[in-house]
């Protein structure tokens, strides 16, 4: 919502008033249930008729139709998924698609059209970098007639404000979807968004922060989103069926492994130019080897792709089975790595633990291409020299 209603405040506040706990709150026959999306023991044997999906894009898909099926045993069911865009036709936004894209709209109180509140046509931006001062002179304007509105003031003028169909196709009694950005926000000023916009400009990680919380809409940066075209280029004359490495020879061969209930495995062998640079990752070529899924129960499976396919180096996430990974990596002692992707202030750092032989880093700030695949991760877990060592098939079998 745009404000908040103090009423609505008081009214929740109060409501519970039996049982009010961390995850069990009640209050007559009326029952609320708060749930983690990790681990699916949080999510089954509590039947409900209503379900809220709290930052669904963050959540793991398992885990959501785990929580959907809570609601097969009621005849009235209703969903609210809520969430923070993050990426075209995915999560939340694939949902917002299917419905009736409500946007919330305005009366004018200069010019008394119905509008609403876009970046950037709603902005007047003053300012020329995030350390301009004069970037917080920015303010708010009618799309319509370009009048000043005051930030001050918008609990007034939004105040009869009305969310408004845009996909008439769709019915509000099958699925109501609703959109809204920060600049209906009380608390965030033009100025902080003219800021955030600046910083985006230099940073690919702050402007796809900026679509996605700011703007509230879903955002791929230039260059980031793999297409047929790329996926054509990459094509060569070698299959997965072709002869596996000889033990013991000179090949730089990695294994990337994403866990879970099902996981997937890329094998890559990678060659180097001739004189790299300093920048190691730039000169490396790959060529992939294998790919498939396991299992998570089937590491000895990938324990045997490691010998056969002479895997010099794996890189696995820890999670969600960190007791899966660990036997994993002590079993092949020095050529694995756990990998941990963390939030907060923290995850602006990585961490490489070389005794555990873990690597923990932030997935917004390493960038896209470490998180589209396991290149540079890899890379990193392995620092090879120009002429890589043969690899230690007597280490590697035991």
């Amino acid at each position: 919502m745009p404000f908040q209603r103090p009423a609505r405040r008081h009214y929740l506040k109060d409501l519970f008033v039996d049982t009010n706990t961390v995850g069990l709150k009640s209050t007559g026959r009326n029952v609320l249930y708060i749930r983690g999306s990790r681990g699916d023991s949080n999510l089954k044997s509590i039947p409900v008729s209503e379900l809220v999906l709290d930052e669904l894009d963050e959540m793991d898909t398992h885990a959501v139709w785990l929580a959907l099926e809570r609601l097969s045993g009621q005849i009235e069911k209703h969903i609210l998924a809520i969430s923070t865009p993050t990426v075209p036709k995915w999560g939340i936004h694939k949902l917002y698609l299917t419905s009736t894209q409500e946007h919330f709209c305005f009366q004018c109180p200069h010019c008394s059209r119905w509008t609403e509140l876009t970046w950037p046509d709603c902005v007047e931006i003053i300012g020329e970098s995030v350390n301009d001062p004069r970037c917080h002179e920015s303010y708010l304007k009618c799309k319509e007639c370009k009048h000043r509105l005051e930030q001050e003031a918008k609990p007034e003028f939004l105040a009869g404000g009305q969310w408004q169909v845009t996909e008439p196709n769709v019915s509000v009694e099958e699925a109501r979807g609703f959109y809204i950005n920060q600049l209906y926000s009380s608390t965030v000023t033009p100025g902080e968004l003219v800021i955030a916009y600046h910083r985006g400009l230099g940073d690919e990680a702050a402007n796809t922060e900026f679509h996605n919380s700011k703007l509230g809409s879903p955002f791929i940066g230039e260059g980031a989103q793999v297409t047929d075209e790329m996926l054509d280029n990459c094509v060569r004359g070698h299959t997965t069926n072709d002869p596996r490495p000889q033990i013991g020879g000179d090949r730089l061969i990695t294994m990337g492994a994403d866990q879970g209930k099902t996981g997937y495995i890329s094998v890559v062998d990678w060659t180097f130019d001739q004189h790299p640079g300093s920048d190691i990752n730039a000169a490396a070529i790959g060529k992939l080897l294998w790919f498939g899924k396991f299992l998570e129960d089937g590491w000895d499976y990938v324990g045997d792709l490691m010998r056969e396919l002479q895997v010099l180096a794996c890189v696995v996430d820890a999670d969600p089975n960190i007791n899966d990974a660990r036997r994993f990596a002590k079993r092949f002692h020095g050529y694995v790595w756990l990998t941990r992707y963390r939030r907060g202030q923290s995850a602006k750092e990585i961490a490489i633990q070389e005794e555990e032989k873990a690597i923990t880093f932030g997935a917004t700030t390493v960038g896209p291409a470490v998180k589209a695949s396991t290149r540079e991760v890899l890379i990193l877990a392995v620092r090879p020299s120009r002429e890589p060592k043969a690899i230690d098939n007597q280490r590697l079998e035991a």
